[in-house]
């Protein structure tokens, strides 16, 4: 918080604050922009207040990465050319033009990417087929995804992709009782969601796994993936909005006071300046002197 970052100083009368620690943008405020400190500065003798926001400007410290080193796929050589395959998307705690901005799939002989934009501002990265599989041609094929940045210099990190091609006699006529012909998983990557939510990854039943706090977040968005047996993929998002309790009490924090008035102090001297909060939804903060 801001009472660790800054210290105050008061050169001839004057106060302000003066940095104490380094500041990382990313562990103050995430994803969020802009990355603003409030601080509080009261002047004694007599008692003055004033706030004041420090901006935190980001800097390109972070490169783009992938939770997992690869991702393999088993795909039938029957699959139709459009067919989309839901690649794991990367991560960039940097923001803005520092953050993650686009991604190559390399060798593109037999795939594209295809990139959707996500309404929380995140991309939906898909491998599409755009040339009909031939195991006896090739029966194996590695393909290594890159995400980069646009700071300056630019920033970037891999993923490999393995793909084992399926001959068409492969795939059995009939499967035994308990077969699992699909499964699920949570493909977020920048929140906290794989943390609060898990899933089936037979049935896709998705529950609760951590304890949910109105006043840290109000609104998870769940990105889940289905995959088949013979690699096809497909995903929805699942919203859960939180809904507040009133589980916290006012405070009260006393911000300046005067030890001494004077007998001859005039009507209207400011005596104490104290701040009333209350995080629940229905706050009533304000300042009173």
């Amino acid at each position: 918080g801001p009472n660790f970052l800054f210290s105050a100083v008061r050169v001839f009368g004057l106060s302000g604050p003066l940095l104490a620690n380094r500041i990382d943008r990313e562990a103050l405020c995430g994803q969020a922009t802009p990355c603003a400190l409030h601080l509080q500065i009261t002047l004694e003798d007599p008692i003055e207040f004033y706030t004041v926001t420090v901006e935190v400007n980001d800097m390109n410290d972070n490169s783009p990465a992938f939770k997992k080193d690869e991702m393999k796929f088993r795909i039938s050589e029957s699959a139709a050319i459009g067919a989309k395959f839901v690649l794991e998307r990367a991560m960039d705690m940097d923001v803005g033009v520092n953050g993650l901005q686009s991604y190559s799939l390399k060798p593109s002989d037999h795939f594209h990417l295809k990139l959707q934009n996500q309404q929380d501002g995140s991309k939906k990265v898909e491998m599409v087929l755009q040339k009909h599989l031939d195991r006896e041609a090739q029966e194996n094929l590695s393909l290594t995804l890159t995400a980069f940045d646009g700071g300056d210099p630019q920033l970037s990190g891999t993923m490999r992709i393995e793909i084992s091609v399926l001959d068409v006699n492969d795939n059995s006529p009939t499967a035994p009782k308990g077969t699992v012909l699909m499964s699920y998983s949570i493909t977020n990557t920048l929140d906290d969601v794989p943390v609060m939510f898990q899933i089936d990854e037979q049935n896709g039943v998705v529950t609760l796994s951590g304890a949910l706090d109105y006043e840290k977040t109000q609104h998870y968005e769940i990105h889940v993936q289905a995959s088949d047996d013979g690699g096809l993929t497909d995903s929805c998002k699942i919203i859960v909005d939180v809904a507040d309790t009133n589980d916290n009490r006012p405070s009260i924090n006393i911000m300046s006071k005067t030890s001494l008035i004077s007998e001859n102090a005039k009507p209207g001297t400011v005596v104490t300046i104290f701040n009333v909060q209350d995080p629940d939804s229905l706050d009533r903060e304000r300042e009173s002197e």
